[in-house]
């Protein structure tokens, strides 16, 4: 979440007003943007059950067999946008080693500097290896 602040202050802040000017053209617009960057950002945390389960449910009210009133484009496009990026963001596990590699080593350093920062209680050296083993099992 911290990375996402950081980010969007950045692209929020006078130093990018045409770029804004582009992507915003109107508050409407911004708050929908930020709300699709959002649930972009947030589809990378597999590991969250509550944050899985509810794009489970989003998944199912947009695409499952009952046809629903709720159904919209924004909704669909944001589902279908969350699970690719959750599709991305462990793709590097079935490229070739060294792109595994460097992108494990990475999050890892992320993860280990979230930790070491106070950021986060948990030590990502504790069970990593046994983590990388469940993506392929």
């Amino acid at each position: 979440q911290n990375s996402l602040t950081m980010g969007w202050d950045l692209l929020t802040s006078s130093r990018f007003t045409n770029i804004q000017k582009c992507l915003f053209v109107n508050d409407e617009r911004k708050a929908l943007f930020r709300n699709i960057l959002v649930h972009a950002v947030m589809a990378t945390d597999i590991f969250d059950k509550e944050l899985q389960m509810c794009r489970t449910e989003r998944w199912q009210i947009q695409f499952g067999d009952d046809e629903q009133d709720a159904k919209t484009l924004q909704a669909a496009t944001t589902s279908i946008l969350e699970h690719m990026i959750q599709a991305s963001d462990i793709s590097h596990t079935m490229q070739h080693w060294t792109i595994f590699e460097k992108w494990n080593r990475n999050l890892f350093r992320e993860m280990e500097n979230n930790h070491k920062s106070g950021r986060t209680d948990k030590d990502p050296a504790e069970g990593w290896y046994q983590g990388e083993l469940w993506f392929f099992d």
